[in-house]
């Protein structure tokens, strides 16, 4: 995404480029940094990493959701300055596992991590 008008964002459990079909396994470090309209992101099914400073300072950012049962780290920063009164949807077998990854990394305390 170039443009940092967008309101929402999804990040695609599968890309195909030139003929070719490739899983999509991370959002890199910055990826959607300051994307100052962004309200809602979706993460597709096969991502396994969230980079560092991933959603830095998308303020209003309220909604994220996380299809994927692979997520093994969540880089420091992650989350910093999302809305405060922001929700991290995941999958419902995942929620004790997912809310320990991702605490701490830098969103407000009062953002609450629930199931799907």
């Amino acid at each position: 995404m170039t443009k940092k008008t967008y309101k929402k964002a999804v990040i695609p459990s599968k890309v195909k480029i030139k003929g070719y079909s490739f899983n999509v396994i991370a959002i890199n470090h910055n990826a959607l940094k300051k994307y100052k309209k962004l309200t809602k992101v979706t993460i597709g099914s096969n991502v396994t990493r969230i980079g560092r400073s991933a959603f830095y300072g998308d303020k209003k950012l309220k909604t994220i959701i996380v299809n994927s049962k692979k997520i093994t780290k969540a880089y420091k920063a992650a989350f910093k300055g999302i809305n405060k009164d922001a929700k991290i949807k995941v999958p419902k077998s995942k929620l004790k596992k997912y809310s320990k990854l991702f605490k701490n990394k830098g969103q407000a305390k009062t953002v609450k991590i629930v199931k799907l």
